[in-house]
């Protein structure tokens, strides 16, 4: 099995399975009724013509992490997030 095989064959074996993974608590950092909650998300893709030609197509896989941070401020009845 060459690389290009090999390649091929472990991205089909994450398209198989969820490609989007987050914890289930995620660790925040709380000041009283503020708490701030850093998240990642992770992302296994494939494109078949990544550079869009029409002729000598080139596939690649991907790998799209996004992070960020969610601002959460409850008091008694009121809660917001952002």
């Amino acid at each position: 099995m060459d690389v290009k095989d090999l390649r091929f064959a472990v991205l089909g074996i994450c398209s198989l399975y969820g490609t989007t993974v987050q914890a289930i608590e995620p660790a925040s950092v709380s000041d009283g009724p503020v708490a701030v909650i850093p998240q990642l998300s992770v992302q296994l893709a494939h494109d078949d013509n990544i550079f869009s030609e029409e002729s000598n197509e080139t596939s690649s896989a991907k790998v799209i992490v996004t992070p960020s941070v969610e601002l959460r401020a409850e008091r008694a009845n009121d809660a917001y997030r952002v």
